[in-house]
């Protein structure tokens, strides 16, 4: 299996669980958090030797996006990492994807039915070294808004 193909299956897998996931279940599987801030309420997670995820709520506890800085952990483990947090139920049907490279770096966009995943991308060893990710729930109570994204719709509907 190729790369893209198991991350495309990864972040499929992992964003769907996460929207109905609460912060007591982030606490059972990791453990007491950081509060990064409260309003909007973050927590920072320590999820793997040398990875945290940084967790945004909204109201009524709703997760809205998680984000795994870039660190020494390898991308396997952040792939690892993603698949436990957002499993591809979570994701819904996936939509479009988008891939953008400039220098040395770069990022894909892969938009789901009910989230959008970024994976920041580095030019070298990529498959080794994990550069971090994000996953954005498209919750209204989050204040997303359908229509935010130009390919934020089903391929066959443009």
């Amino acid at each position: 299996m190729t790369f893209l193909t198991r991350c495309l299956f990864f972040f499929t897998s992992a964003s769907l669980v996460v929207a109905q996931t609460s912060s007591a279940t982030f606490r059972h599987k990791f453990g007491i958090p950081r509060t990064a801030s409260k309003t909007p309420l973050k927590e920072v997670f320590t999820v793997a030797p040398n990875m945290e995820m940084i967790v945004t709520y909204g109201p009524g506890n709703v997760v809205c996006s998680l984000k795994i800085p870039s660190s020494a952990a390898p991308a396997k483990e952040l792939h690892r990492v993603l698949e436990e947090v957002a499993p591809p139920s979570t994701l819904g049907k996936k939509w479009n994807g988008m891939e953008t490279m400039f220098g040395m770096g770069g990022y894909r966009n892969t938009y789901y039915e009910h989230a959008i995943v970024t994976e920041q991308l580095l030019a070298v060893d990529r498959e080794h070294k994990n550069a971090g990710a994000s996953v954005v729930f498209k919750e209204k109570a989050c204040g997303w808004k359908p229509g935010k994204d130009t390919f934020d719709t089903p391929r066959e509907d443009r």
